[in-house]
């Protein structure tokens, strides 16, 4: 069973390690930018993912590239419902399992603080992760 792991941005997360970022399609400072320049991904392909993930309404990754997921911005900041999260969540983690196999799962949704709706999908999630081979799931709550 998975550790779930709860943290702020001042924390220390080892992106050398085996780790699969996911985050939201914002662009600016924002979580995505945050973390894809600690990868070392540049503004401009940041954006691109941001801007093909937004019209797509899909998850989307710079997987293999960068270890770096994100959801629609929409599904964060425009409703308060947890269920179109939940359901990206549910394809992240299938994405991981088939093909990028990380077993720390790093979830950022703040903005700056992580949202109710948020929050509850992320919970909802833990009979998904006893079947998968994740040993720690870090949520970034700000």
């Amino acid at each position: 069973m998975a550790n779930i792991i709860f943290k702020t941005h001042s924390d220390p997360i080892d992106y050398s390690g085996d780790i699969h970022i996911l985050t939201f399609a914002e662009q600016g400072f924002a979580p995505l930018d945050i973390h894809g320049r600690r990868l070392g991904v540049s503004r401009d392909v940041l954006s691109a993912l941001a801007d093909a993930v937004n019209q797509a309404d899909d998850v989307g990754s710079l997987y293999p590239q960068a270890p770096l997921s994100a959801v629609p911005q929409a599904c964060i900041r425009d409703t308060a419902d947890p269920a179109p999260l939940l359901r990206h969540l549910r394809e992240f983690l299938s994405a991981n399992s088939d093909l990028v196999k990380s077993a720390c799962l790093v979830l950022d949704f703040s903005t700056p603080r992580l949202p109710p709706h948020a929050d509850a999908a992320i919970s909802r999630l833990s009979s998904s992760l006893k079947a998968l081979e994740i040993r720690d799931v870090i949520v970034i709550r700000n």
